[in-house]
């Protein structure tokens, strides 16, 4: 163990302290996959200093030193939060594990954590890069096309169709999605259900279809490496 983790098991809790971090957690939990999108663009984008309390938090709370985050290690961060059940606990966790492989790594952490910094996901400069990344064809819209090219195909037309649909109220009639209603999006902030049991998942299948669209968001965003946790 490293002198980071000096005192113990306690370093991971204080660093969850801020409700706010946990609020991000809860609201990411409970995003669309658009929003998702957008926040791991923006987590990818941010340049490392501007990083550097989240990176701290994510180190505090990685007690053995592994680089990433386990269950037990998020169990127990969250020990200062009582007021969050346990198995809401694991749902968030399960959320923020994005490629499924049982364990949480950083750049899972910034995206989950990020809109507990909203000078981080709501910097104008950071809502502009995320927005023009996904804009591939620089008409000034997010369209269906522009979505099937950063997801590389690996997500079905009606999967994205549905990301885009005008009832969500993000895109307009024609499924488009302006710079100014992305960053009214971003500014917002993520939104948090009424009560936990809306905003739990209401199946696995559901889980599982939604990991499938995030895990293809993640490929298409990360084509150079994850933001570097020491710099």
């Amino acid at each position: 163990m490293s002198s980071v983790h000096a005192d113990g098991d306690t370093d991971g809790a204080n660093a969850m302290a801020r409700q706010s971090v946990v609020d991000s957690l809860e609201a990411f939990a409970e995003a669309d996959d658009f929003k998702k999108l957008a926040l791991e663009v923006i987590a990818f984008s941010t340049p490392p200093a501007k990083l550097k309390q989240l990176r701290e938090m994510f180190i505090k709370i990685d007690v053995d030193d592994s680089g990433t985050i386990s269950m037990d290690e998020f169990k127990k961060a969250m020990a200062l939060h009582p007021e969050v059940p346990q198995d809401r606990v694991e749902q968030i966790y399960s959320q923020m594990d994005i490629d499924g492989s049982g364990e949480v790594d950083y750049s899972e952490f910034l995206s989950a954590t990020m809109n507990a910094h909203s000078e981080l996901a709501a910097n104008a400069g950071s809502v502009m890069a995320a927005f023009t990344t996904l804009d591939k064809d620089k008409d000034g819209y997010i369209t269906e096309a522009d979505l099937e090219i950063a997801l590389e195909g690996q997500v079905g037309k009606e999967a994205i169709k549905e990301m885009l649909s005008e009832e969500k109220g993000v895109a307009d009639s024609q499924g488009r999605v302006n710079y100014q209603t992305f960053k009214d999006m971003m500014m917002k902030g993520l939104r948090r259900a009424s009560t936990m049991e809306s905003a739990s998942l209401s199946t696995e299948e559901a889980e599982d279809e939604e990991h499938v669209v995030v895990k293809a968001i993640r490929k298409s965003v990360y084509h150079h490496m994850p933001p570097n946790i020491e710099a």
